[in-house]
């Protein structure tokens, strides 16, 4: 089997960052720390505690994955990874824990 990795090309990730600086856009603040690609999904960990998810294929920013937080608590995502599948995401957060979100349901 032929193996092809497609990377984000320069325009998208452009829009990509507009999005996430809009500073219109004040739900979603925060800085971005980590960045994962798979397929015409982009997820973003922000400085805030939720990973954005852009489609670059239609332009849209999807709703985002929210870990369950305490009160007044900022844990921001360092890390993020896609399983083979696409069907989860693990986010490695700054106070050491790990959490896995299902990306269909969005839990």
């Amino acid at each position: 089997h032929k193996i092809e990795k497609k990377l984000i090309d320069q325009q998208k990730l452009t829009r990509i960052a507009d999005y996430i600086y809009n500073p219109v856009i004040t739900e979603y603040e925060g800085l971005p720390y980590c960045i994962k690609q798979f397929k015409n999904l982009v997820f973003v960990g922000i400085s805030q505690g939720l990973i954005r998810i852009f489609d670059y294929s239609t332009n849209e920013e999807l709703k985002p994955l929210v870990l369950k937080k305490k009160k007044n608590t900022i844990n921001r995502v360092m890390s993020i990874d896609v399983s083979l599948t696409g069907e989860y995401l693990v986010a490695g957060y700054a106070d050491g824990n790990l959490a896995l979100f299902d990306i269909n349901k969005q839990k």
